[in-house]
């Protein structure tokens, strides 16, 4: 036997171990595809002899050799379904056994808003949260269920939700889910709360279960998050309502302004629409992580309108 030859990309981790055979005899040699970098190899090994008609001996060799890409780590998913540890309900609620996430679910005819079911998980990380619910759909169900977020004991928003439809925004493990939105939590605990505040009269609004994945660390900056008698209010969608009065009476709201950023929040002017006066500025300007300040604005009832 004579001598060995690799491709680019192999090595020859043992040669013959003779190069002299006698009839029946055999010998090995080893050859290693090396791994030094992520790509495609192939080639030909060949080593010559005295075999007449084998001379050189060849064949192919091919190996792929891939980056290790560490897998993702698993997902922090939190479901707290009604009866579970970190659901709480106030006077009212009847549970219905026959439907819903886990078998069942709370309900309750729509009231005044006093009534509520809440859903909290503590002991969580600063960071930003993905909230999502479920319901079981009817035509009898309210139309605009109020799923009020809160960090803490600071709202961040209410949306409402139409429980004559069902959710719609995925499917995990069979239970439709719909998202209430993406919040930014800077305490160690977030809660959603379900009032009995609905419409139409008679209806129905249901209290099922609510998820929680974390999507990450909290965002480097300043966080607006702005509540009336801590209820949120979302940017660009949100809106105050100071009800009715008459000319000469006017009204006003005291809003709270809070940083749940990380970094410090400097606010600016206030600008109001005509009809509307500013009672008190903000108490201050600069407002560091966590901090709050109000302002109050009046509707000024000046005219009919």
């Amino acid at each position: 036997l004579g001598v060995i030859t690799l491709p680019a990309g192999f090595s020859l981790l043992a040669d013959f171990g003779s190069t002299l055979l006698i009839p029946g005899q055999s010998t090995d040699f080893v050859v290693q595809l090396d791994a030094a970098a992520a790509a495609d190899y192939a080639g030909v090994v060949s080593f010559n002899s005295n075999d007449a008609n084998e001379n050189p001996y060849d064949f192919g060799v091919l190996g792929t050799v891939s980056v290790v890409v560490p897998p993702d780590p698993p997902a922090e998913i939190w479901i707290i379904d009604d009866g579970d540890a970190g659901y709480a309900e106030t006077a009212g609620w009847t549970t219905y056994g026959k439907a819903g996430t886990q078998g069942d679910f709370g309900y309750k005819v729509v009231g005044s808003g006093a009534e509520t079911a809440s859903w909290t998980l503590s002991g969580l990380q600063p960071g930003e949260y993905r909230v999502s619910v479920t319901w079981q759909e009817y035509s009898n169900r309210t139309v605009d269920a109020p799923y009020t977020v809160l960090d803490g004991t600071d709202a961040l928003e209410t949306v409402t939700m139409d429980q004559r439809v069902a959710p719609a925004d995925f499917v995990e493990d069979g239970v439709l889910w719909q998202d209430v939105g993406s919040y930014q939590i800077a305490g160690d605990s977030l809660s959603v709360i379900l009032s009995d505040a609905g419409n139409p009269a008679g209806s129905y609004v249901i209290a099922d279960a609510v998820r929680l994945e974390r999507l990450g660390d909290p965002i480097p900056g300043p966080e607006v998050e702005v509540a009336i008698s801590g209820v949120g209010v979302a940017d660009g969608t949100g809106s105050v309502d100071f009800g009715s009065t008459l000319v000469g009476a006017p009204l006003s709201q005291t809003i709270t302004v809070s940083n749940a950023g990380t970094e410090d929040l400097v606010l600016g002017v206030i600008t109001l629409p005509a009809g509307f006066s500013l009672l008190a500025d903000f108490g201050s300007t600069l407002l560091i992580p966590g901090q709050s300040t109000d302002f109050v604005v009046q509707l000024d009832a000046a005219a009919a309108a």
